[in-house]
């Protein structure tokens, strides 16, 4: 009696094999009959020729993982059905879609800094983003995300200093300016002003002229 193969995943197929021999001297008919766990599972009619010899397959299937006992007319084996290994991807992390907007603000305006991380992996996980402004860590964010999602990160950030900035998000990057405000001048307040003050000035100007002519 042999089984092929004596280790198998639910549903794959076990082969049991015997050797029957028909040692008499007239032909013959005979019944094996296979139990597994001591249950008939089938039975094979075969004719042997005297002298004669022949071997007799049996395919079983079982879908529990368990041990099983095979036996055929005496004879006995083996095989186990073990659950198949089931083999689950970790969390796998990718950062890409850094946007900087605006490229460019006046001291004390606010940049937005978006950028989407995506799990590529097969199981939950957990990462840390960091940004950095000119090397500097400026933020950082931890989430979860499931397997197969995306989610999109906002940092804001605020600079008082005028001068080209440098971002970098787990090797993206990228940059913004920052610029003093235009000062603005109000023509028309400048140009009362200064008609005002000529205005004045010819008055003062008159007035004395006056006053002389008198004395």
């Amino acid at each position: 009696l042999t089984v092929n193969p004596t280790q198998v995943e639910p549903g794959e197929a076990v082969t049991v094999a015997v050797h029957v021999a028909n040692t008499g001297g007239t032909e013959g008919i005979y019944t094996l009959i296979l139990k597994i766990n001591g249950v008939k599972e089938a039975d094979r009619t075969v004719s042997i020729a005297a002298g004669g010899m022949e071997i007799v397959t049996f395919s079983v299937t079982k879908e529990d993982p368990a041990r099983y006992s095979v036996t055929v007319d005496g004879l006995s084996g083996s095989f186990t059905v073990v659950a198949p290994t089931i083999v689950v991807e970790p969390a796998v992390f990718s950062v890409s879609n850094l946007s900087i907007q605006p490229a460019e603000v006046t001291t004390g305006e606010e940049v937005t800094i978006d950028v989407a991380l995506t799990n590529t992996g097969g199981t939950e996980g957990s990462y840390t983003l960091v940004l950095k402004v000119n090397g500097v860590k400026e933020a950082d964010r931890t989430v979860i995300i499931a397997a197969g999602d995306t989610l999109n990160l906002i940092f804001p950030v605020t600079k008082e200093a005028a001068g080209s900035y440098t971002v970098t998000v787990d090797g993206l990057s990228g940059s913004f300016t920052v610029v003093e405000p235009a000062v603005v001048t109000n023509w028309p307040l400048l140009g009362g002003t200064i008609g005002g003050v000529i205005v004045i000035g010819l008055l003062v100007f008159w007035l004395i002229f006056i006053r002389r002519r008198r004395a």
